[in-house]
C-alpha cells in the first residue's frame, strides 16, 4: 500500500538542517516516532538525543542509527552515556538503539 493509501502522509514530517540550530519546542511531547540519524560527533549525538527526548510523547519511540561500536566514537560514547540513565535497547543484528518513553 502507498503512503497515501495508508493515510500517513499528513502525519509524517521530515525536517532538514543543522540539528543543533533546530528549535524542537513546537513538537515537545508530540511525536510518536523519532528517527535520529545525524552527525556522529559526540556533541551532536547528545544534542539530538536531548531534543528527541523532549519531543517524544509517552509511549513513543526513539530510534538511533549507526551504533556500531568504538569506530563511531561519538555515537557509541553518547548512547552508552544515555544508557546509564535510560532503558535503551540494542536491536539485535542491527545498528539501531531504541527507547520507548513510559506511558506514566
Amino acid at each position: 500500500a502507498s503512503d497515501a493509501e495508508l493515510g500517513c502522509v499528513e502525519q509524517v514530517r521530515q525536517l532538514f538542517g543543522d540539528s543543533k540550530a533546530f528549535d524542537e519546542s513546537p513538537w515537545a511531547g508530540q511525536c510518536d516516532l523519532i528517527f535520529v540519524d545525524g552527525s556522529h560527533a559526540y556533541s551532536y549525538v547528545l544534542s539530538d538525543s536531548r531534543k528527541a527526548l523532549r519531543m517524544v510523547k509517552p509511549g513513543g519511540v526513539i530510534l538511533w542509527h549507526d551504533y556500531v561500536g568504538p569506530e563511531e566514537e561519538g555515537v557509541f560514547r553518547g548512547l552508552n552515556e544515555l544508557a546509564a540513565g535510560l532503558p535503551l535497547f540494542h536491536v539485535e543484528g542491527t545498528t539501531f538503539i531504541a527507547y520507548r518513553k513510559p506511558l506514566a
